[in-house]
């Protein structure tokens, strides 16, 4: 969830805000001042572990905002021919990426669990219109090439 969207949530008076923070240390610092009293997590492995109710919601409004973010594209898109989960969540959470593809079933989306508790490459069934797929990434490494790329200038 973005901040503008926290700020909306945080005015009602019953929510106590809890966010998973993979940003900068500056970001989090912003955000603990703005919200003293929340919980901040900067693992998501966190979220998925606890038993707290705000840390569930963090977890559920993480998969709606996610699902919802699939559908707006599939809608200007004219549909998917895939939804693919990269990085640590999307690579690690099988949980998470079980309730987005649930969410997602309307779509054509259809979770092979076993194939998803497994970590497999291609996580839905063989006939879901919609293939889901887990693609393992090296962000360090993709971080040093483009890095290496700016540091040879433009004619490299």
């Amino acid at each position: 969830m973005a901040m503008a969207d926290l700020s909306a949530i945080a005015k009602h008076p019953s929510v106590k805000i809890v966010a998973a923070c993979d940003v900068d240390e500056k970001r989090t610092a912003e955000f603990r001042k703005k919200w003293p009293d929340a919980r901040v997590y900067s693992d998501f492995r966190e979220l998925l572990a606890s038993k707290e109710p705000r840390a569930r919601f963090a977890v559920e409004a993480f998969c709606y905002w996610t699902a919802r973010q699939i559908a707006s594209l599939a809608a200007a898109l004219g549909g998917l021919d895939g939804v693919v989960f990269t990085a640590g969540v999307g690579e690690n959470a099988a949980p998470i990426r079980a309730a987005i593809c649930d969410a997602c079933a309307w779509l054509g989306v259809r979770l092979d669990a076993a194939a998803n508790a497994a970590h497999r490459t291609r996580i839905t069934t063989r006939d879901s219109r919609v293939g889901a797929y887990v693609i393992r990434t090296d962000e360090n490494l993709m971080i040093a090439r483009h890095a290496s790329a700016l540091l040879r200038g433009p004619e490299a």
